[in-house]
């Protein structure tokens, strides 16, 4: 819808920026750290084909998780290894 409007207007549209707050079901999914890999490459692709933008767009990520028994975040952890590649 907001492409419609921005062509009407003859504007463009872009995403700044994505805000993903991860909630605390995630802890335990050994699957976790792909599922964040797949998840920001489909944003990017999607959002550039919609908005035609040049750039790809940081995903910020905050975490709401529990930690395991040492006390490390596990859902923060796998975030974090995410943006390290």
């Amino acid at each position: 819808v907001a492409t419609n409007f921005a062509i009407a207007a003859n504007k463009s549209i872009a995403v700044p920026f994505v805000l993903w707050q991860q909630g605390e079901s995630d802890l335990s999914n050994a699957s976790y750290k792909a599922n964040v890999i797949t998840l920001k490459n489909n944003y990017n692709t999607q959002v550039l084909a919609i908005t035609k933008q040049p750039n790809r767009f940081p995903m910020i990520y905050t975490q709401l998780a529990g930690s395991n028994n040492a006390g490390v975040p596990l859902v923060g952890r796998a975030q974090w290894e995410v943006f390290q590649e």
